[in-house]
This record gives structure tokens, sequence and C-alpha cells, in this order.
């Protein structure tokens, strides 16, 4: 194979990467300096439990509280939205999802999904229908991952009261079409409209998120802690609660709030929204020439659509094992992901991709990159060089 990177500095080829090279964005990020400081300085100073009734528990209540605006507020929802910390999107979906279906189950039991969602999703859906007998409509994507709004408009009923969609796929970064859902909701007005947005909060600028009643995220993909979270919800709507306990968070969420990392998660937010739309258009400037480098690759099919989210970028290895070239790539100090995350341990192959339409083949050697503002284009040369080097060492054995 030709060298088709001569600018890169092929001779660091054998070399591990000092300091590493992440790429690995969309499973978590490293959380900024910022936000440390003011989760130690709430665990130093706001330790108190704020459901006590005592001066100090209303010192970490008020403190709480404030978190909890200033999120709403960064996103523009303090007047229509009210907000549950949670320990991260997963249990946020499913507090949307069951608490929803479950408390307005009297209006009907039709619920609409698609089929790339994030397994915290999905599964949801599934359980709902094979153990409490909903009906779920599941729509299928075409090679761009992107539903039919046709097809949307047709299943949609009288029965529905619910209806989710992710805002950005997490393995592909396909879009979806959050704007035009709302709009044909609007005829449906016992359907709620829930969102997985964490792909999108604080990377999308202009991202409108008046138009959803529900919205779910995690605080490490934005430079925020672990086990972190929360549910956005319109305050007219109401929940049956995932457990039993004293009713904290408006009963919604039982269990003592985690005030540091409320407090944590709360600047997270601000910091990567403040810096969004900057960081949008470098990443996006990062994602083009990834592309424009791997496309000449015979043996590299890109997966993600030309209109996909820039941060996250997708293709499959024609001939190799997406499991060996990824190892491969970590012992040179480059960190890639073989699938999501939340699966890469679970499943031999990305359901995203066979539901997008590709083969087995394709849908198990599938690797994803993903993208920090922070990555220079110097580093994106350095491992396109560092993939052809590994994918040529492989043709020779």
């Amino acid at each position: 194979m030709q060298n088709l990177w001569p600018n890169a500095r092929l001779k660091l080829m054998e070399t591990k990467c000092n300091p590493p090279l992440f790429f690995d964005e969309a499973a978590t990020t490293k959380p900024s300096e910022e936000v440390l400081d003011s989760f130690l300085e709430a665990s130093r100073n706001n330790w108190g439990n704020p459901h006590s009734l005592h001066a100090f528990g209303y010192k970490a209540s008020k403190v709480l509280e404030g978190a909890r605006f200033k999120i709403l507020q960064t996103l523009g929802l303090e007047k229509t939205h009210a907000l549950i910390f949670t320990s991260g999107a997963t249990e946020a979906n499913n507090l949307a999802i069951k608490g929803v279906a479950r408390h307005y189950v009297n209006r009907g039991r039709h619920l609409i999904s698609d089929t790339i969602e994030h397994p915290s999703v999905l599964h949801v859906f599934e359980s709902l229908r094979e153990q409490e007998k909903y009906r779920v409509d599941f729509l299928g994507v075409d090679r761009e991952g992107k539903i039919s709004l046709e097809e949307f408009k047709n299943v949609l009923d009288k029965e529905t009261i619910l209806v989710s969609f992710m805002s950005i796929n997490n393995e592909t970064g396909s879009c979806f079409p959050l704007d035009e859902i709302h709009e044909i909701l609007k005829e449906y007005p016992k359907a709620l409209f829930h969102s997985d947005i964490t792909q999108s909060i604080g990377k999308t600028p202009h991202f409108s998120y008046k138009n959803l009643d529900l919205l779910s995220f995690s605080a490490h993909k934005i430079g925020g802690l672990k086990g972190s979270g929360a549910l956005i919800y319109r305050k007219n709507i109401a929940f049956r609660p995932l457990f039993e306990g004293g009713g904290q968070e408006s009963g919604f969420r039982s269990g003592t709030v985690d005030v540091p990392s409320a407090i944590a998660l709360s600047k997270a937010l601000e910091i990567a929204i403040k810096k969004q739309e900057e960081n949008y258009l470098r990443v996006e400037n990062l994602s083009k020439k990834l592309r424009k480098l791997l496309s000449k690759n015979p043996e590299i099919l890109i997966n993600s659509p030309e209109d996909a989210s820039p941060y996250i970028f997708n293709f499959s290895l024609l001939h190799k094992k997406a499991s060996v070239v990824v190892e491969a790539l970590s012992l040179r100090g480059i960190y890639v992901s073989s699938m999501s995350a939340c699966s890469s341990k679970k499943e031999t192959m990305s359901h995203v991709l066979l539901s997008m339409g590709y083969d087995k083949e394709r849908a198990s050697n599938a690797i994803r990159v993903s993208f920090s503002a922070e990555l220079q284009e110097s580093e994106i040369d350095y491992f396109a060089a560092c993939l052809e080097t590994i994918l040529k060492e492989l043709k020779d054995r």
C-alpha cells in the first residue's frame, strides 16, 4: 500500500504516544480542573444532607437548588421545565420511559422509538413490550441512520403516549430531525416527546431544547463526573418512580441527593455551553480531515453519513478484525472504540450498523473515532498514518 499521508511523522510509528492520543470522547471525557475544583469545594464545605431540617442541611439544599436552577437557565428552560438529578443518562432514560409509560397508561399503551437507540432506551422499550404488554413500534433507519418521517406519521395514533428518539447516535453520529418530529406531534397532544441528548448537549450550537418534553444526559460526556446526570422534564409531567424511599426529588427519585456531583454537573455544562460553538467548528475541521484521509484507503468503508455530528466518525475495515486493529492502536498509545462502550464487552457486532442495512462483517468490524476540541490536526495525520501502517503490517503477515 502506498503512503497516503507523507506529511505524518512515520518514524514515530514504532513508539508509543506520550501522552496518549484519546479518540474515545463519545465513551467518556476527562473532567476539567474547574469541574474537579467545584466538586472538591462542595465536598469540603457543603457536605450536609440537603434534606435535613437544620441550618447546615438548609445550606446544602440552597446550593443544590442553585445548581438545579443554573442548569435549567443555561439551557433556557428555567421557566418551562424542572430537573431531577440522576446517576447518569441510563437511569434518566429508564425513569423517563418507564415512569411516563406507567403513569399515563390510562391514556393509551402505544410507544414509539427506533432501532438504533442506546441500549438504555432500546432495552427499556423492549421490556415494556414483553413484560408489560405495551404496543411498541420501532422505526427502522436507512443507510444514513435516518428514520422516515412518513413512516413515523403512519404509526402515530390516538393511543400514542410517548415518543423517544435520540438527538445524535452514539456510534455513527447520525442526527435525528427532532424539530420536524416536534411539529408532527403537535397533532397528537397526548404523546410526550423524550430524547436522549447525551451526545449533543454542550456540543451542538443552536440546538433547541424547548420542544422536548423530556431530556436525558450524562455529565461525563461533557467534562463532568461519572455517576452523574439528569432528567429534565416539562413541569406539567408526572412519573411513576422507579424505586420507593424518602420521596426526594419531588417524589420522583428517592435517595439523598449528591450535592457535590450536582454542582460539578452544573459547572461542566456551563463550560461546555460557553465553548460549544468554537469547539464545534474546530472539531468539524478535524472530522472532515480524517474523512478525507481515510476515504482514500480502499480497505476502509465509512459508515458515518456526511451530515453526521462531527464529534463521531465511524468506519469499518474491509478485511481486518476491528478488535485486532483497536488493540494495535492501543499499544501505540492511541485509544479508539470498536463499538459503543456500553455494548462492546457483550456484543460481537453493532446493532446500529445492522439496522442501517450493512452486513454482519461490516457491523462486526467497525471502529468509532470520537473527537475532543483539544486535538490538533497533526494528531489526525498521526492517527491516520498509524492506522495505515497497522493495516499494512497485518496484510503482510
